[in-house]
């Protein structure tokens, strides 16, 4: 063939060479067409290294197709000296001896790799050899960056389309933690990092909440939603939230803020951007990788976007589940009214209004009291959950000075306490649950005085909100009017069954039966009528007191302790004759009966009404 027509076949060899690599979407096939036609045109054994971190995109993977340095000391003499290193056998017989030519592979001074062709047992390469194969390796080098530029734009391009789906998934999401998890995943799966995560935070709160997470697959074990518990200041992402400013981290060993996580073992960089709204932080985007230096400028243009399309989405689904939960508010507080204004029954109209708050707002520890100011008691009256039936009979001192409860009773007013162990009036209860972190606790107000209580507890802290103490306030409203209506229907039916008790008593009377059973019927209805546990009727005889009737006690045990206690009997005797009905204080001298029946001083309180003189 003549040289001038073989010359053309190369160079048009060539310019297809270039299109094929151009046309090729991997490192490692336009590594083949590389050494296949270089073999071809310069009749040897091709072999070509390159500087993979050059063309190496984030979406490629962790394994390599290139060791960091070529294995040929002629790469490594041909890269380090910049030129076509070329070694000719000098013996007579060059076939027996083997040759080789390297040459550099370079483009606007930026060395790319090296391309090398040997002949075992060919002839030495001529000069118009030498000049092809210095061509191949110019067009090699122009090809591979064009090609690499192309394969850029299509991984900016899918950057992008990511930006565009996390977009139409905001645009679709009202639900924070099911965007936050569809987020994470998208990022993770476009740019191949290796975890991601987004965290989300509220005004006034120390702690940022952790939504979602994605993490790359890793060999032998399970992709999982690893969970970070951070709170403001701390590491990295604490301190992002707490300054509002992006950190970037090439090597995460060098920063003294970074936390190593024992279930990311492989972090190595890392890029930690706020979530901002009106320079308000409300989240931050977390992103790790397995390499050091992995975060491109355009890398972060690209995520800083995202950040600011999912502070947009977060702050609507914020907007969208408060007004949700203001419908449902609205919606509790009427079907709470319409609940309890069905039935006159206090214990009935206590645990449906119970039960609803709880399946409404999903809250697990509710409790209804009723306070009562004359007997001084705080008395558990309905709740949710298991233990609400062992707590039935639960009181609670209406003069303790410690314990929220005591002190929203006395004060009336409400107590939003979001970590218990700030508030110094709080003290542990056997409500549940055991580790109580947050309580809200509402006074039942009726014509501005303490009915009841509304208590809710939680074991996580910052469990409520402003908006909630209101919405309770206004269900508490609702709960007081039904107690006061079931309060009125309740002394309507004692006041007729207290009728019905005198009917008895004076029909005795009129009949002329005898004072022992006349006496002992009084007492008999009294007991029907009131929650007494012992009760005694005595009568003035020539100025002295003569127990003539005696229900819950022995009649002669209890006149031996009026012997033996004369400080307590002339209590007693001081109150019945008192103008006016007494209710014995815990600090008074225990009456009689109390110390006959054993009672607690601090405990018992004792009523004694008065017998009208004639």
């Amino acid at each position: 063939m003549p040289a001038a027509a073989h010359t053309s076949w190369d160079w048009h060899q060539l310019a297809n060479l270039g299109e094929q690599l151009r046309s090729e979407n991997s490192l490692s096939a336009q590594c083949d067409q590389i050494i296949n036609m270089t073999s071809q045109l310069m009749n040897g054994v091709a072999d070509v290294w390159l500087q993979e971190k050059i063309f190496r995109l984030p979406d490629w993977g962790n394994k390599s197709t290139f060791p960091a340095q070529p294995k040929l000391e002629a790469m490594k003499l041909a890269i380090k000296q910049g030129k076509l290193i070329v070694k000719n056998s000098k013996t007579k017989n060059s076939a027996s001896s083997g040759v080789y030519a390297c040459v550099p592979l370079t483009d606007a001074g930026v060395t790319l790799g090296a391309l090398y062709v040997s002949r075992k047992k060919g002839t030495a390469f001529l000069a118009e050899e030498l000049n092809l194969l210095q061509g191949i390796a110019q067009i090699v080098s122009v090809s591979l960056l064009a090609a690499h530029r192309v394969a850029v734009e299509q991984f900016r391009l899918r950057q992008l389309n990511l930006v565009r789906a996390v977009s139409t998934q905001i645009a679709n999401a009202q639900d924070l933690d099911e965007l936050a998890k569809q987020v994470t995943k998208l990022i993770q799966k476009t740019f191949h990092y290796y975890y991601v995560a987004l965290f989300t935070l509220k005004q006034n709160f120390q702690s940022l909440r952790f939504r979602a997470s994605a993490v790359a697959s890793r060999k032998g074990k399970k992709k999982a939603n690893i969970a970070l518990e951070v709170d403001i200041g701390q590491g990295l992402i604490g301190e992002v939230a707490q300054t509002g400013e992006t950190i970037v981290c090439d090597n995460v060993q060098k920063d003294p803020r970074f936390r190593f996580i024992d279930s990311l073992p492989e972090t190595k960089s890392e890029v930690v951007i706020p979530l901002k709204i009106d320079n308000q932080v409300v989240g931050v985007l977390d992103v790790q990788s397995d390499r050091l230096r992995a975060f491109h400028h355009n890398d972060l243009l690209i995520l800083h976007s995202l950040a600011d399309n999912i502070a947009r989405a977060v702050e609507g689904a914020y907007l969208y589940s408060n007004l949700r939960r203001r419908a449902e508010q609205m919606t509790l507080v009427s079907e709470v009214s319409k609940s309890v204004t069905s039935t006159l029954d206090l214990s009935e109209l206590m645990r449906d209004a119970a039960n609803l708050i709880h399946t409404k707002f999903k809250y697990p520890y509710v409790s209804l009291f009723t306070v009562h100011p004359i007997r001084r008691l705080i008395s558990y009256q309905a709740g949710s959950g298991r233990k609400s039936k062992q707590l039935e009979g639960y009181s609670i001192s209406l003069d303790d000075t410690m314990g929220i409860m005591p002190w929203v009773a006395q004060t009336g007013k409400a107590i939003l306490a979001n970590d218990v162990t700030k508030d110094k009036r709080y003290v542990p209860s056997p409500l549940p649950p055991q580790n109580t972190k947050s309580e809200l606790c509402v006074p039942l107000l009726f014509n501005d005085k303490v009915v009841g209580l509304l208590d809710i507890q939680s074991d996580k802290l910052n469990a409520f909100t402003e908006d909630d103490q209101i919405m309770f306030e206004a269900v508490a409203d609702t709960i007081a009017a039904a107690i006061r209506n079931a309060d009125l229907y309740r002394s309507e039916q004692w006041r007729r069954q207290v009728a019905d008790s005198l009917r008895e008593v004076a029909g005795l009377v009129s009949s002329n039966v005898g004072e022992d059973e006349v006496l002992g019927t009084i007492l008999t209805e009294l007991d029907r009528n009131l929650p007494v546990d012992i009760s005694a009727i005595w009568l003035l005889d020539n100025d002295e007191l003569r127990l003539s009737a005696v229900h819950g006690i022995d009649a002669m045990e209890l006149e031996a302790a009026c012997i033996a206690n004369p400080e307590s009997a002339y209590s007693m005797a001081e109150a019945m004759l008192s103008d006016e009905p007494v209710i014995r204080k815990p600090d008074d001298p225990i009456w009689p009966g109390g110390l006959t029946a054993g009672y607690d001083k601090k405990l018992f309180i004792y009523c004694c009404t008065v017998t009208s003189r004639g």
